[in-house]
C-alpha cells in the first residue's frame, strides 16, 4: 500500500514538473513571437531623399535631386570646404589653384579657369555637381548649365557670415549638413575666442597680410573687396 502511494506521488510530481516546463516553454515562445512582432513593427521605412533647391550668388535657382556622388570644384575655397565637411572622397575634379589639403593632389585637375574653363574635360568627368565661385566667369557658368550640368556658384565672400553661408549651402547640396554645421560652429567658436582675448586691447596695429612672397620686391596681398 505504501509503495502504491509513493508511485502515485512520484507520478503526480512528474506530471506537475512536465506541465510546469511546458507552461514555461509556451510563455517563452509567446514572448519571442511578440518580440519579433514588435521588431517588425518598428522597422523604420527609409525616408525618401527630397530634392534640394537653393539660389546661388548669381541669382539662379539650382536644384539637385540626390546627394552628388561626383563633384567638381572650380575654386580653391570650395575645394577646402568640400574636404572640411567630409565630402572629399566624392571630388573627381578641381582647378589648378586647388592645392589644399594635401590629398587633393590625387584629384584630377581640369586646368586653369582663364580665359575660360575647359568644358570638355568637365563634361568627360561626368559630375553630378559643379561648384563654381564668385571668381568664376558667369559666361562659363552659363555654358556649363547649357550642357546640362548642375552648377552652383558660391559668393565672393567679404564677411564671416557670407563664408558661413557658403559652407552651409555646400553642406546642403552634398548631403553633408552635419559636417558643415560642425565646421561653422568651430569657426564661430574660434572667432569668439579671439574677440574675447582682444576686447580690452586699446592699441590695434595695422596688419599687412602677404599671400604671395614669390618676389620679395613685389609683395602681394588681397585687393579691395576681396
Amino acid at each position: 500500500m505504501k509503495t502504491s502511494i509513493q508511485k502515485r506521488t512520484r507520478l503526480t510530481n512528474l506530471t506537475t514538473f512536465k506541465v510546469s516546463h511546458i507552461a514555461i516553454l509556451m510563455a517563452l515562445v509567446t514572448m519571442f513571437v511578440a518580440g519579433c512582432a514588435r521588431v517588425e513593427n518598428t522597422i523604420a521605412t527609409p525616408t525618401p531623399v527630397q530634392p534640394v533647391t537653393l539660389v546661388d550668388s548669381l541669382g539662379r535657382e539650382v536644384t539637385i535631386a540626390t546627394p552628388p556622388k561626383r563633384i567638381i570644384s572650380l575654386a580653391a575655397s570650395n575645394t577646402e570646404i568640400i574636404f572640411a565637411i567630409g565630402a572629399g572622397d566624392r571630388l573627381v575634379g578641381r582647378d589648378d589653384y586647388s592645392d589644399y589639403p594635401a590629398d587633393v593632389v590625387n584629384v584630377e585637375s581640369i586646368g586653369s579657369l582663364y580665359p575660360h574653363v575647359n568644358a570638355e574635360v568637365i563634361v568627360a568627368l561626368e559630375p553630378n555637381l559643379v561648384l563654381a565661385a564668385g571668381i568664376t566667369n558667369p559666361e562659363d557658368v552659363a555654358a556649363l548649365d547649357k550642357l546640362g550640368l548642375t552648377v552652383y556658384t558660391t559668393s565672393v565672400a567679404s564677411s564671416f557670415n557670407e563664408i558661413y553661408a557658403d559652407i552651409l549651402a555646400i553642406g546642403t547640396l552634398t548631403g553633408e549638413n552635419s559636417g558643415a554645421e560642425t565646421v561653422v560652429k568651430n569657426m564661430k567658436d574660434r572667432v569668439q575666442a579671439v574677440a574675447e582675448l582682444t576686447k580690452n586691447v586699446s592699441h590695434r596695429p595695422t596688419v599687412f597680410y602677404e599671400i604671395d612672397a614669390t618676389d620679395p620686391y613685389k609683395p602681394c596681398t588681397s585687393g579691395p573687396g576681396s
